[in-house]
Parts: C-alpha cells; structure tokens; sequence
C-alpha cells in the first residue's frame, strides 16, 4: 500500500528558545501545529519528570510537587507538594490523579531513602491530597508505569507487576516477569505488558492470568527505545519501536495486527508519542523540532515546531501538550492545537 508524507513548511530561525505565543509570527502563514499557549517554569534543576491530564487541566509532576495548569488557557491554578519524585502518573475515572512517588530517585546526594515508593491520591476536583498507599516495595525499586481499572496496576524496575485495592491498600504480586517490561497499559478490560522482546501480554485483571500473548512482526531484536513504547487509545493499542516495523497497531481487545506501519527516513531512534483523535504524534528522536502524525491507513503529516527538545507528549481532546527543554535554566509546557483531530 502507498503512503504519503505531506511536509508543512515553517523553519523559524530563533536564536533561543522563546517562551511566548508570538513565535507564532516566525512561521510560515501555512504552518498547521500552532502553539495556542505556554506555560513556564523556571530553574537549573528543576525538570518535569510526568505529565498527564485531568479535570480540564494538565498536571506536571516535578521532584517535590505536582503543578495543576488550566488547560485553556495555561494559567497555574494549584501547587501539590509531594515527598519523593513522580516516576509514573495515571487517572481513574471518578477522577483521581495517581502518581507514584520515589524517595530514592532524587537528585541530592545523601542517605538512602527510609521507604519505598508510595502511590499518592489527588481528587482532582478539589486538588487535595487523600490518599497514601504504601507498596511494600524496597526502596531502591521504582515504579515505571501505573494502569488503572478497579484496582492500581503498576511495573516496576526489577520487572515485577503488582495490583492495588485504592479503598484498603492492599497489594498483591501479579506476576515476575522473564524480560524487562517496556510498555505497560490498561485497554479493553485487560492489562497489557510489552517487553523488550517484543512478547506482548495481556492480563485478566481478576485473576491475574495471561489471556492473550502474542509475538510482534518484524525485528525483535533493537527493543522499544520511545518513552512511552505501548500507547492505549480507545479500543486500539500503539506499540512505537527502533526495529522493524517501527509503527504496529493492534486490536486492544484480541491482540492481533491490524496494521504494520512505517516511517519516512530519519525518524528512527528514539521518540516520544501520543495519540489524538485517530492519529499518533511522533516527536523526532535526533532532536529535531519537528513532529509526525501517522493514521492507521499509513498517510502521514510531518510538522515543524519552534526549537527546543521535546521531552513528554500527552493528547487530550484535539490538543497535544509537550514539555520543553530550555538547556538548564527551566523549561515550559505548550498546548498545539491538532487540525482535524476528529477525522
């Protein structure tokens, strides 16, 4: 099958990186991804190590806090100090934002941390903090990835997989598994693990049993370098890898291939991604200031951005949101505007 990649022009030659919505005037007047606007944070350390969305607002997670920024206009409306720093965040639906917090992974050097991770509860329609699970994890463990259905589902950095009742915090070991795990998320009432041998499985989150296990086509053999390799949207499972094919789509119910995608030259390597409306965003990864759309029928759209590295990627609605790195004096988070997100 042919595919097309369709290239929107806009090379703004910017000295810097410059935190304003009036960078829209450097673009060409066909540019498409607009920055709608910017949300600065500043300091040498400091750097967003999460990002999700909830309750019309995107939460940031920095070591020692959780910023709440209002969605439509990128206002600040909330400041939640945590103890640690965030390695993973997810959402529920009766909208509690879940963040596993690591008192190990910090920057300071000093004595090892006295517990392990926790997951920490915020109601995100009140901003408040109401809930502290322990995991029983030992301290230098991290948690990469949360899932959530009835219960917290969480991998961790020594390949484990482990399920937490939110109502009595009480956690149980799924599963230890055989290869690292680098992807790990909840679609079609399963939960779904892919590991660095490109062996994807699904779990029944009553039981804990592997329902479906499939191999992925093509080169298992470069791993999944993007953060993050398995992406749910809706009823359709993403898996973004270095090997070949670098794009496969999957029915997040059964597992099977419903596509094998690939991608135009240079846009291997590690990427960040996203999905908004029936496409998934692709940042570039040699540091290019450039962003890739792909849909299921292998039509692309490559876009150009204001310079700056692209460090997270989240979608919502019909917006992306990305974090942007200033080389060590701050950063931002910038709303895009997606054309068409509904198409």
């Amino acid at each position: 099958m042919r595919t097309s990649t369709i290239r929107v022009p806009c090379r703004a030659a910017l000295a810097g990186l410059v935190f304003t919505t009036l960078l829209l005037a450097a673009c060409a007047q066909d540019e498409v991804l607009r920055p709608e606007w910017t949300w600065e944070y500043e300091g040498e350390a400091d750097a967003v190590r999460e990002l999700t969305f909830a309750d019309d607002a995107v939460w940031v997670g920095f070591a020692g806090r959780i910023q709440r920024v209002r969605a439509s206009d990128g206002e600040a409306e909330a400041t939640i100090g945590i103890e640690g720093v965030p390695t993973a965040m997810a959402v529920t639906d009766d909208g509690v934002v879940w963040t596993a917090v690591s008192r190990s992974a910090t920057e300071a050097a000093g004595p090892p941390a006295p517990a392990g991770p926790e997951l920490v509860g915020i109601d995100a329609a009140t901003n408040a903090v109401i809930a502290h699970l322990p995991t029983g994890l030992a301290p230098d463990v991290q948690i990469l990835d949360i899932a959530v259905l009835d219960e917290i589902w969480f991998s961790t950095d020594s390949a484990e997989v482990f399920a937490i009742d939110p109502m009595t915090g009480t956690a149980r070991r799924i599963l230890k598994s055989v290869a690292v795990l680098d992807g790990f998320v909840a679609a079609g009432g399963r939960i779904w693990m892919l590991r660095n041998d490109s062996a994807l499985t699904a779990l029944d989150p009553d039981t804990g049993e592997t329902t479906v296990q499939r191999d992925l086509p093509g080169d298992r053999t470069k791993g999944v370098p993007s953060v993050p390799p398995l992406i749910a949207s809706g009823s359709t499972l993403w898996v973004v890898r270095e090997g070949e094919p670098p794009l496969v789509v999957l029915d997040g119910e059964t597992g099977d291939v419903t596509g094998e995608l690939a991608l135009p030259d240079g846009w291997s390597g590690g990427r960040n991604a996203a999905v908004v409306g029936d496409r998934i965003f692709l940042t570039h990864g040699t540091g290019e200031t450039a962003v890739l759309a792909v849909r299921e029928n292998g039509e692309k759209q490559e876009f150009d951005l204001a310079t700056g590295q692209r460090q997270h990627l989240i979608g919502h609605g019909t917006a992306l949101y990305m974090t942007v790195d200033a080389s060590g004096s701050g950063g931002a988070v910038q709303r895009y505007r997606v054309p068409d997100a509904g198409s």
